[in-house]
């Protein structure tokens, strides 16, 4: 572990034990910290006024952003003549992050992508499709999908059907990008409970396989050369049964077994609901140790890839400058 200072910030990076499959992202072992820009707002349309925020974000220690461009998929659904300037903004937006060291993945993503709205996901992959042809290849790092039908109304009544559906998504997601040409790496969000550990969700057959849903997306996933899940592993400490570090362990294990997809470990710095699963209300300094911990706890361990908070402005307001 290396502890260098930023700004006052002490922050833990984990130094590799082992060697990364060569099929893992280009950001080294348990080096990732990224952040999940959700406020279209505030870069749309004036990219260059997001510029104070990356600042901040580089002192932070931030080496990913993932953007929400969500509306480009309804702006190109209903041929919105906002789409061209939305677009250019995005893209200029990537360039400036990337001037300053900063990647960006593209992340869009809707509860019922995965049940109701099919259509969504191969909108936005042609949406990044112009992107990339655009800003050239290797500016736009990847694409992130945040569906989750398992905050669906209906979850608890259908979890089995709707596990298949997010696996059918997933595919889907992964053939599209395939046929498009799209290179760079490939994510989704995915709850740490996926894997079986805490029952909340049934083991399912999906494509001939009969496994936990985690288990069966990272059996999808594999057949690309970067692929990527932000495992939700949302907890303010990582002691005991319940801590981050123990519900984050299943996953690890299960794609070191199996796998080369790079996992993620979410973590949550807005309100919500109940208060274990946030550092709101804490401080800097809580979330600093805890991330050192996990990054302590899962060195050695090649699917590790870093730390995925949700979201900028919250954890800006967490650890002011």
């Amino acid at each position: 572990m290396v502890m260098f200072c930023i700004s006052g910030l002490v922050v833990a990076v984990p130094t590799a034990s082992g060697s990364a499959t060569s099929r893992q992202s280009a950001t080294s072992h348990g080096s990732e910290l990224g952040a999940y820009e959700w406020d279209d707002s505030t870069w749309w349309p004036s990219p260059s006024s997001y510029s104070a925020t990356l600042g901040r974000l580089q002192t932070l220690g931030v080496t990913t952003l993932y953007v929400d461009i969500t509306a480009a998929v309804g702006m190109e659904d209903s041929h919105s003549g906002a789409l061209t300037s939305f677009l250019a903004d995005f893209e200029q937006l990537v360039r400036n992050a990337a001037s300053d060291g900063v990647r960006v993945d593209a992340v869009g993503g809707d509860p019922s992508w995965a049940t109701t709205d099919r259509r969504g996901p191969g909108i936005l992959l042609s949406v990044v499709t112009q992107v990339v042809a655009d800003l050239g290849p290797g500016i736009l790092e990847g694409v992130q999908f945040d569906v989750e039908p398992w905050g669906l109304t209906g979850w608890r009544a259908h979890r089995a059907a709707y596990a298949r559906d997010w696996l059918g998504f997933v595919q889907s997601a992964v053939s599209t990008w395939t046929a498009d040409g799209l290179s760079g790496r490939l994510g989704f969000t995915v709850p740490y409970w996926f894997d079986g550990a805490t029952g909340g969700v049934p083991r399912v057959t999906f494509d001939g396989a009969d496994t936990y849903p985690f288990q069966l997306a990272l059996r999808i996933l594999a057949p690309l050369d970067e692929t990527v899940l932000n495992v939700m592993a949302y907890r303010n400490s990582t002691s005991g049964p319940n801590g981050s570090v123990a519900l984050m362990n299943g996953n690890v294990q299960a794609a070191a077994a199996q796998s080369p997809t790079a996992l993620l470990a979410g973590q949550e710095t807005g309100p919500a609901s109940p208060s274990e699963v946030t550092f709101y209300g804490t401080s800097c300094a809580d979330y600093q140790a805890a991330a050192g911990q996990i990054a302590d706890a899962f060195d050695g361990d090649a699917s590790y890839a870093g730390i995925a908070v949700d979201d900028v402005e919250s954890f800006e307001a967490l650890c002011p400058g």
